[in-house]
């Protein structure tokens, strides 16, 4: 951190004032320090231009700018720096297009121009650069992908994501033999990248084409992909089964195939994942029951399988995951039975789901042994009986929602004790008695009560008829 000099010369070689909390323009008189081989500047809030000058630095090695506030256009005379092995300007507010002179620097590992404001097209001479890292996501970048970019067979990481590329990838990936980073997601992309799979390099370790066009099945061919730890591909338009090749990827920690048209059942041999750390299925048209082996996943974190026609039981062995700690999401399902003792095990879940099914039976009093639990929605279901004291017990809750059930009871007062909720949704039960008043009980925005004919009491703004007094029972003789 800081000036360093050379030992010969005394000039100074490198600057490294990142997250200094500096601000200001950048003097174009950085250009006079010929001998610097290094500057980084990153973190900062430094805005303005970046000075024209740079470009004599014609020894400079690494340029880092990034999460500063550089606005303009991408000097063009950093051609000059030949020398360039580094280019970070990501998270700026730079504009216009990659100019063409980037493309003589021959030299450049690295060029990260992500989450700026550039547009145009991604020129064809990246596919010449020796970059080992191209990283130009978020910005807003139009037409295809250019195909030059098979040439690149040093490439390492290639990061698009959050463009408007469009129409098909046409890259050769069997050129790409380094490649173990890929990121299109959301572009516009269109059909041909589903089936590549097969032609990417088992070096591949991240592989994200999500939110884009992609029609296709889910190739077969991924089963070379051995090394892979994230597999995105939500949000497209991809039909066919899940294969049951995808449980050979034995490194994979992150698999999200959510919103698309798969059918068919969830393959048993995603248990053999046991990495998997989040799972995310929702909105396809699967089927059938949630296989047993999904209990050998015990490194899952979250599990997402709502909106699809998942049936049977809620299998104890998914209770078991005691991992589960962000999500746990089954709604709007065809999921019956009742909610196990078990469901106590997952004492570290934020978001429990399972609204509307066909679970029945009764609430069960583990529930409160979920102490971390934010969100807990068993709506439009078939539960019966009263709601169990022991959930005024989860303190942290923010979210509660029973509704739509066959509640009966009165509602416990230790609910009044939830201090961080939001709302509270107990709405066309059987619930009847008196309400509480303080709490979240005494916000009517934070309640619902609809559909509850017997409740009477609570504060003045629920309009509800007062609690007859104990002694009006007494029949006159």
């Amino acid at each position: 951190m800081g000036v360093t000099c050379g030992h010969r010369h005394q000039r100074v070689t490198e600057l490294d004032l990142s997250n200094q909390r500096i601000g200001g323009v950048l003097s174009p008189y950085v250009g006079n320090l010929s001998f610097l081989r290094y500057i980084n500047l990153s973190d900062n809030g430094f805005h303005g231009e970046i000075p024209q000058e740079i470009g004599n630095l014609y020894r400079l090695e690494k340029l880092e700018l990034s999460n500063n506030s550089f606005s303009g256009t991408i000097p063009t005379n950093l051609s000059r720096c030949s020398e360039l092995t580094h280019l970070r300007v990501a998270n700026n507010k730079l504009e216009g297009q990659i100019p063409k002179e980037i493309g003589s620097l021959l030299k450049l590992q690295t060029l990260a121009l992500y989450y700026n404001n550039l547009t145009g097209q991604l020129p064809d001479f990246v596919g010449n650069l020796s970059a080992l890292q191209l990283c130009i996501a978020e910005n807003n970048f139009v037409g295809s992908i250019p195909d030059s970019l098979s040439n690149a067979s040093n490439l390492e990481l290639l990061e698009l994501a959050g463009n408007q590329f469009e129409g098909k990838v046409s890259i050769d990936f069997s050129s790409l033999k380094n490649l173990a980073v890929l990121n299109l997601e959301r572009n516009n992309l269109g059909i041909g990248t589903a089936n590549d799979l097969a032609n990417l390099s088992s070096t591949m370790t991240h592989f994200y084409i999500g939110g884009n066009q992609i029609l296709g099945i889910i190739h077969f061919g991924i089963r070379n992909l051995v090394n892979l730890i994230a597999l995105g591909m939500q949000s497209n338009q991809l039909h066919g089964t899940i294969p049951d090749v995808i449980g050979e990827l034995k490194n994979l920690q992150i698999l999200s195939l959510f919103g698309n048209f798969l059918h068919g059942s969830i393959p048993s041999s995603l248990g053999n994942l046991t990495k998997l750390a989040n799972l995310e299925l929702s909105s396809n048209s699967l089927q059938g029951n949630i296989p047993l082996s999904v209990g050998n996943c015990q490194n899952l974190i979250g599990f997402d399988a709502s909106h699809i026609t998942l049936t049977g039981a809620l299998p104890q062995q998914l209770l078991s995951i005691t991992t589960l700690s962000l999500y746990l999401d089954l709604s709007h399902n065809l999921l019956n039975g009742s909610l196990l003792l078990q469901v106590g095990n997952l004492k570290n879940l934020i978001l429990l789901d399972i609204s509307g099914n066909q679970f029945s039976g009764v609430i069960p009093v583990t529930l409160s042994i979920c102490v971390s639990l934010e969100y807990l929605n068993i709506s439009r279901n078939f539960f019966h009986d009263v709601i169990p004291l022991s959930l005024g017990f989860l303190k942290s809750i923010k979210l509660l929602d029973v509704s739509c059930n066959n509640l009966s009871g009165q509602i416990p007062k230790l609910l009044d004790n939830l201090s961080f909720v939001e709302f509270l949704n107990l709405s066309y039960n059987h619930f009847e008695g008196e309400v509480p008043t303080k709490g979240a009980f005494s916000n009517k925005a934070k309640i619902s009560l609809q559909g509850n004919a017997k409740l009477c009491g609570g504060i003045d703004e629920l309009h509800l008829p007062s609690c007859p007094s104990k002694g009006s029972t007494l029949q006159q003789i």
